[in-house]
């Protein structure tokens, strides 16, 4: 849906006025408001695409520098205090939320990205969307959502330059440095024939399953064995379970239906599993 051509930013960027909340939804009221594990992504996505981006003040400010003297919301209830979220840590990264909208921003000067660039989607899928925005001083590839590797000149084998959960940025020409904001991948296996036309995927709460709702797909090798990288939560811990399914070009599916054959019971844990040979 963030790349469907009915959204204003897709179709006229220039008239588009994009936000994450203000004083009418999330901050004060809690209408239509982006679940806070969701915000820093949010903001990845507005602030590197065209369009005219703007920051609720809540969220680049604490409450003792708001100048609001108000201890509660008319409508919400809400402590005024709760609703500034300046300092909160952005899930995957180091940074706090202030920080991160900082970092934003000067990106997007040093880019060059302005209203009206150039936007070209690269992925659109139920679970991931990458795209690459095109500023009068460089080019940058911006992934939301689930598991996306970025090919092409300038591109290929070069790290995100800045990235947390559910999202990453890679700049063109640039191998960055960043290494999932503290955060760790490792390979899981299951070792199964799963037949023509099928393929093996796994599943959990590692970050691109998206608390088991997310199947990332295996890729095949000798003997059966389907291998995936996946992210490792800030935890340092997951569950996961491995399951067949059809096989889809997509790296990731969205679970859905009784189509699916899941491993037995109990889940595996991560560290003390990363590889399975029994099936299902």
């Amino acid at each position: 849906l963030l790349a469907d051509s009915s959204n204003l930013y897709i179709s006229q960027p220039s008239d588009a006025v994009t936000f994450i909340d203000n004083h009418d939804t999330g901050s004060n009221q809690g209408h239509w408001e982006l679940n806070r594990d969701k915000i820093g992504a949010g903001y990845a996505l507005i602030l590197t695409h065209p369009g005219v981006p703007c920051v609720s003040w809540s969220h680049y400010f604490t409450f003792s520098e708001g100048g609001n003297g108000d201890t509660t919301y008319p409508y919400s209830g809400l402590g005024a205090a709760q609703s500034y979220i300046a300092g909160n840590t952005v899930s995957g990264t180091n940074k706090t939320l202030r920080e991160h909208i900082y970092y934003l921003i000067q990106l997007r000067k040093e880019i060059g990205i302005e209203y009206d660039s150039v936007r070209t989607t690269l992925k659109a899928e139920s679970s991931v969307y990458a795209a690459e925005i095109t500023g009068t001083n460089g080019s940058l590839i911006v992934s939301i959502g689930g598991s996306y590797t970025p090919t092409g000149t300038g591109y290929d084998g070069n790290k995100p330059i800045y990235g947390g959960t559910n999202f990453r940025i890679w700049q063109k020409g640039v191998d960055g440095t960043y290494e999932h904001g503290g955060e760790t991948t490792v390979e899981l296996s299951v070792t199964y024939d799963c037949r023509s036309g099928n393929a093996m995927y796994f599943t959990g709460t590692f970050t691109e399953a998206e608390t088991w709702t997310i199947a990332v797909r295996g890729t095949w090798s000798v003997g059966n064995v389907w291998k995936a990288t996946v992210t490792v939560p800030s935890t340092g811990t997951f569950n996961w379970k491995a399951l067949k399914g059809t096989y889809s070009s997509s790296d990731t599916v969205t679970i859905n239906g009784n189509t699916w054959t899941w491993q037995n019971d109990p889940n595996n844990s991560y560290p003390e599993t990363t590889s399975v040979t029994q099936f299902p």
